[in-house]
């Protein structure tokens, strides 16, 4: 029997059903209990507790009381249809908003967000890129009549935000915001601001009645910078009048880990449905406690870099606040996407060999001529200052003194991408050759110029002024190549070529499908193909083969596809700390580097 009292749940069974019971296990540790001698489960009546409850009663025929009957329909059912909403590529048979509108040039999965957004306002709108989540947004303040509007977004994609609501929404005014200065006025149903800007305009935002408040790419809020604060200010202010919209986009809401979900959470007042962040933490972020040592004192602290129960998190996700669906769901016959990996030799192996040995050797130097360190592992066995040496020396280069750490790593990444640049340069004119366009991405500006002589072309390395014309270019078939900045691949539209080549690798493995989206976008009518180019016997390898491990990690939280989850740390802590591993075990056999294959 189910039954309510006193603001719970209850259940008991006789006799006890040993598979509900396992069942029940696995729900949140904090919103039930196990009365052992009473033999009696006890529920906090949450949305997600009320939906499982429901399910599994009625799987195991447990019966119901009244009053269990009508809040559990009323909890479950609002989230069960939240959730269905939330996968939906067509509208379902209770759809009344889909029912109810004519929206010119809208597909049915951007009808879905729409119906989504106008139950619950305050949304992580998570559709994977190219499936139109900004013209989703501007139709949800044009049927919603939630003006005025603020629309803030990386500074590169301003442009096209404006051009799009103009296009989608031509009967309202609209204001682009591009300098620091204090505007005359403020006066417009629109207005686009840059994350880089807002903090400079914030206190005239303050005095605006925002009806519909939008962070597009939202991930650039994951950290607690400035910028993030001043979202926060503005989102807290906007999210306390519930018939508000604020929503955050992004088809990469996450990079690496759950934790990163927290801050967007906040902005739409959602940490709620997981009690506290602290609880958030600790169930889907594989809470747990590390020791390192600090001016030779061995001291523990907590560490959230991992992610745990995240086919649950997925679910409460998406009942209460997050709506996702693929490309491959909504256009299952779209042309797809192959990625393929081709290995080139680097030609300054001696150089490349010579730069490994000399960063190993540099971080395991400092570890042993740490003074007070030292003299804490004097006194123990030669096997276990070993094993301190070596976590003494993950601890320096991963975190005391990380900067330097992705600074000379960053150094050695670019030394393996110069020795392999005129392999890329021979094989991308081949391409071209052939009649195909291209599109490369690269990291180091040196590679970049390097690409951009000998390909006779032009390039975008970052906050480039003129972007959106080489981008123009490029999709009116004015240019066949374009060579971009990896961390400025997010945003631009290039349906025009199907290929794309990575040169040299970022440590997100999102970063990699931003790029790739670029293509991939509503629009393409060729198969895809993305080129990862290695450097034979290098980082290169493990670095690549890292990014697909991550991947599953970050696709299971957001898509729900649960997998087993090999990595939990971030790749490069991860690389970092398996090169050092490796080194100092050949080092303690008396062996010495013989190759830079890592």
């Amino acid at each position: 029997m189910l039954w309510h009292d006193n603001g719970f749940f209850y259940l008991k069974t006789e006799p006890p059903i040993n598979s509900l019971y396992q069942e029940l296990k696995a729900l949140p540790t904090r919103q039930r209990q196990w009365n052992k001698a009473q033999k009696i489960w006890r529920f906090i009546p949450t949305p997600y507790i009320s939906w499982q409850l429901s399910k599994l009663c009625k799987k195991y025929n447990v019966k119901f009381s009244k009053e269990a009957v009508e809040i559990a329909k009323y909890h479950g059912s609002r989230f069960d249809y939240l959730y269905e909403l939330s996968h939906a590529t067509e509208p379902l048979s209770n759809s009344k908003f889909y029912n109810n509108k004519n929206i010119n040039g809208l597909m049915s999965h951007q009808y879905i967000a729409l119906e989504y957004t106008a139950q619950e306002r305050q949304i992580i709108l998570a559709d994977t890129m190219g499936l139109g989540k900004t013209i989703e947004i501007i139709h949800t303040a044009t049927e919603n009549n939630a003006f005025p509007m603020l629309y803030i977004c990386p500074a590169k994609l301003r442009e096209n935000v404006s051009r799009e609501i103009r296009k989608w929404a031509p009967n309202n005014s609209i204001m682009t915001i591009y300098g620091e200065k204090e505007c005359e006025s403020y006066q417009a149903d629109c207005i686009v601001c840059s994350y880089s800007i807002l903090h400079r305009h914030i206190k005239n935002f303050f005095e605006i009645d925002w009806k519909l408040l939008a962070f597009d790419e939202s991930q650039y809020l994951k950290h607690n910078t400035r910028r993030t604060r001043t979202a926060k200010r503005i989102a807290n202010k906007v999210a306390k009048n519930k018939y508000n919209f604020v929503i955050c986009a992004s088809g990469t809401p996450i990079d690496n880990r759950p934790k990163e979900l927290i801050n967007q959470l906040q902005i739409i007042d959602k940490i709620n449905i997981f009690e506290n962040e602290w609880n958030f933490l600790q169930r889907y972020c594989d809470a747990k406690r590390i020791s390192f040592v600090k001016r030779g004192v061995m001291l523990k602290r907590w560490d959230f870099s991992g992610a745990s129960n995240t086919e649950e998190l997925n679910k409460i996700l998406r009942g209460n606040c997050y709506i996702r669906r693929t490309r491959k769901q909504v256009f299952p016959n779209a042309p797809k996407l192959t990625r393929q990996t081709i290995v080139f030799d680097i030609e300054n192996r001696g150089e490349y060999n010579y730069a490994v040995e000399e960063f190993i050797s540099h971080v395991f130097k400092k570890a042993l001529h740490d003074e007070e360190f030292q003299k804490t592992i004097q006194n123990l066995t030669i096997e276990a200052q070993q094993e301190a040496i070596l976590a003494h020396a993950k601890e320096k280069v991963l975190r005391a003194e990380a900067n330097e750490t992705l600074t000379k790593i960053n150094e050695l990444k670019q030394i393996c991408a110069l020795g392999k640049i005129e392999s890329i340069i021979e094989w991308a004119k081949t391409v071209i050759e052939s009649g195909e366009s291209l599109i490369i991405f690269a990291y180091h500006k040196r590679v970049i110029k390097q690409l951009e002589e000998a390909l006779e072309c032009r390039a975008i390395y970052g906050e480039t002024k003129d972007s959106q014309k080489l981008v123009d270019d490029f999709q009116n078939g004015e240019t066949k190549v374009l060579i971009i900045n990896i961390k400025s691949g997010i945003g631009h539209n290039l349906t025009r070529g199907h290929i794309v080549a990575f040169a040299e690798f970022y440590w997100v493995p999102t970063i990699h499908a931003q790029c790739e989206c670029r293509v991939d976008r509503i629009g393409q009518e060729h198969d895809m193909l993305s080129y990862y180019l290695v450097g034979k016997d290098t980082i290169d390898v493990e670095i690549n083969h890292m990014l697909q491990e991550k991947q599953e990690v970050v696709d299971s939280v957001t898509d729900g596809e649960f997998k087993e989850q090999k990595s939990k740390e971030s790749i490069f802590s991860e690389f970092v700390g398996n090169w050092l591993d490796r080194y100092y075990k050949e080092q303690l056999n008396g062996e010495t580097i013989k190759s830079a294959n890592v």
